[in-house]
């Protein structure tokens, strides 16, 4: 049982959820925790380290600093990361080549040392187009599609992450202070984590894909939006792991029923190949798309940017909206591709 609770922890962690569930400590267990991949893209490439020390908030796990921290491709090339924040560490200027294989490599501080399964890095699937559906319940509901190619023999194995920012204008409040914008990132979701096994689908078939359902509430949707939605193809064994993590975490029974089972990593420690590693190491071909929204696009429904209309100021008039750099929670800098 506690096994997978710890799964369960890593899993609100790495999907950075909206709320963080509370678990009373049971015992001082120590787990290795990883979140790692290599892409088709140039970098950077990140590993995070970090333990689970005892059951409590996931958010806190303690980093794993200090540690060495390689990638071999095809059993030749090395490739060391380096740390640039305690428990993160980057390989930048490396593009995954398809049919490479990859691997991960760990030696923590105290010398223990860990390796991966190796991972074969897939071919890159043809663009797909994502597009959002928007009902009466005022809830976006995210799509994508996806075309199986011809030629392609086995697979394709699919994942995605989705991502969602959102902008605030504040007002001129005062002639020597010009208006500012400021961008906000939701939390992700972490009752949803799409995947999907084409290997079944008919050969040169398009097929859709729920990516995320976003509810419209609220002022968030009173300026521009961003969806982005990045699509990986993955080899079977990665599409096994993250089917079993994402059954679990959207289970909608309560953490305390009997449990399917700890999701085992394909991570092992080398002198101690029975410790629980938690994680998994992959090797990505990813699509990433930016997909704008409008508060046109919910006509005829109207929705109020968070500061108000043209001179229609909200009321009580709220101090952020004279500076919108005090609202700190989830800000972040401007998207390099916000339009």
């Amino acid at each position: 049982m506690k096994t997978w609770l710890y799964g369960l922890l890593l899993l609100l962690s790495l999907t950075t959820c909206v709320d963080t569930i509370e678990f009373t400590p049971q015992a001082k267990d120590d787990f290795l925790v990883v979140d790692a991949r290599i892409t088709d893209r140039e970098g950077p490439h990140i590993v995070k380290l970090t333990r689970t020390d005892v059951v409590g908030r996931s958010a806190r796990f303690p980093a794993e600093a200090g540690a060495e921290v390689v990638i071999i491709e095809n059993e030749a090339i090395t490739h060391y990361l380096s740390e640039v924040t305690p428990g993160e560490y980057h390989l930048n200027q490396v593009t995954g080549v398809a049919g490479h294989t990859y691997k991960l490599r760990i030696r923590l501080a105290n010398g223990h040392q860990y390796e991966s399964e190796q991972e074969v890095m897939p071919q890159p699937l043809p663009l797909s187009r994502s597009f959002f559906e928007f009902d009466r319940n005022q809830t976006l509901s995210v799509f994508s599609y996806v075309t199986i190619p011809e030629d392609m023999s086995e697979g394709p194995y699919l994942k995605w992450q989705f991502e969602h920012v959102y902008q605030i204008t504040d007002l001129v409040c005062n002639p020597f202070d010009p208006a500012l914008t400021c961008y906000f990132q939701i939390p992700r979701n972490n009752q949803l984590l799409p995947v999907l096994d084409a290997s079944k689908i008919e050969r040169g078939a398009t097929v859709q894909q729920l990516i995320s359902t976003v509810g419209v509430t609220g002022t968030t949707f009173g300026e521009k939006n961003y969806f982005t939605i990045v699509r990986e193809s993955i080899t079977f064994n990665a599409l096994v792991y993250w089917d079993r993590i994402s059954r679990l975490i959207s289970s909608s029974g309560s953490i305390f029923d009997v449990p399917p089972g700890g999701v085992r990593s394909n991570i092992r420690r080398s002198d101690a190949p029975d410790e629980w590693v938690l994680g998994y190491f992959y090797a990505a071909a990813e699509q990433v798309e930016h997909l704008p929204i409008l508060p046109s696009d919910f006509a005829p429904l109207r929705i109020n940017p968070y500061c108000g209309a043209l001179g229609f100021p909200p009321v009580p008039f709220p101090q952020e909206c004279c500076f919108c750099t005090l609202l700190v929670n989830n800000r972040i800098p401007r998207p390099d591709y916000w339009r």
